[in-house]
């Protein structure tokens, strides 16, 4: 019975998996996808331009397209901010580590969350 019940669960976590992958690659018909979200979809006592603040957004993008997930500690593997100038604080840009690929995250002057999703081959 234990044994059933281990399967299902995986069956579940692969499906959702295979969902959320679907979802970030309009229906694997794309390897990099730009989506676009409001600034106030991540809490605002959040940093921005920090760690914490892409992971956030990705995560928020995630739920808004319906994947079901993990603990954000868990989901993420690497991730890095930076100028891409520096000095310019405008140029910011995270990567965040994901399981089926990276998302590289900024902000625009017009209070909007820039995410480029990257599948992994």
């Amino acid at each position: 019975m234990k044994t059933l019940i281990l399967i299902f669960v995986l069956l579940i976590s692969a499906s959702s998996f295979a969902n959320c992958s679907s979802a970030l690659t309009n229906q694997y018909t794309q390897d990099s996808v730009a989506f676009q979200l409001s600034e106030d979809e991540v809490d605002y006592e959040i940093p921005r331009a920090t760690v914490e603040f892409a992971k956030q957004a990705v995560t928020s993008l995630q739920q808004k397209l319906g994947c079901k997930l993990e603990k954000i500690g868990e989901q993420f593997a690497n991730a890095n901010c930076q100028e891409v100038v520096p000095g310019i604080s405008s140029s910011n840009v995270c990567y965040v580590e994901g399981r089926s690929g990276y998302f590289l995250v900024s902000v625009d002057m017009l209070e909007n969350i820039n995410i480029v999703f990257n599948r992994f081959d």
